[in-house]
């Protein structure tokens, strides 16, 4: 009888797990990839499942991730819609050993289908500025092999988004030239930037980027007309 009863007992247990195996939804986990350093040799996966954060700092999905600590919480108190969840962790590049403090922040104050799905990344260096995730497009991805790519590394300077305002520059003539500073991707330009922000807002002070523009030549044939310039505002 107690053989029956142990039987009939592990039946139950197989069958019950069985119902929360097929009845209950499986978390599809949500991707992102952070890139670091000059050259971009330094990798890092953010892997979403549910509300819990993973970390593959090896750079490949081989692995089980780096569980980390999130925070959550939503924006009842301004009476706006939707929550957030946010973890913050160092990220050392392979390349320079530059130190990067990240802070992972996900969720969108929208009552939107994909709130979930949105993102934005902060990368500080020290105490001299951050860098910040400035597309609002950018959406974690349920495939790695679409997922977002986020680059946190040498600074540069490209001109402002062409789709945004078309920047006609004409020799010897005062121009407003506008561009943007922070770290892009090679091959989409001035999308999905990285832009640098500081605790005072905008680009430090002591910080003197310079722009280094080149004219055709009236003359056919003649040598390019070269000008140096430092922009003067910070907007």
């Amino acid at each position: 009888m107690k053989r029956k009863w142990l039987l009939f007992t592990l039946l139950a247990l197989v069958l019950s797990g069985a119902a929360v195996w097929f009845f209950y939804p499986r978390t599809t986990p949500l991707y992102c990839l952070l890139v670091f350093g000059p050259e971009g040799k330094t990798r890092v996966w953010v892997v979403w499942r549910g509300n819990t954060a993973y970390l593959h700092r090896n750079g490949t999905l081989n692995e089980p991730g780096e569980q980390m600590v999130c925070a959550s919480g939503d924006w009842a108190a301004v009476n706006m819609p939707g929550k957030w969840w946010r973890f913050s962790t160092v990220v050392n590049s392979a390349e320079d050993g530059t130190a990067y403090t990240i802070e992972f922040v996900r969720g969108s104050a929208t009552e939107a289908p994909d709130a979930d799905r949105r993102f934005a990344v902060y990368a500080r260096v020290g105490e001299e500025f951050t860098l910040v995730d400035a597309d609002p497009s950018l959406e974690l991805a349920v495939d790695p092999e679409v997922a977002p790519q986020i680059p946190f590394g040498r600074l540069q300077i490209v001109p402002e988004n062409a789709e945004y305002k078309r920047q006609r520059l004409i020799f010897a003539k005062e121009n407003d030239l506008r561009a943007w500073i922070g770290t892009f991707p090679a091959d989409k330009g001035s999308t999905g930037i990285s832009l640098v922000q500081h605790d005072k807002g905008g680009i430090p002070e002591n910080t003197h980027p310079v722009a280094d523009i080149q004219f055709p030549n009236a003359m056919p044939g003649a040598p390019l007309v070269r000008l140096r310039c430092v922009p003067d505002r910070r907007c």
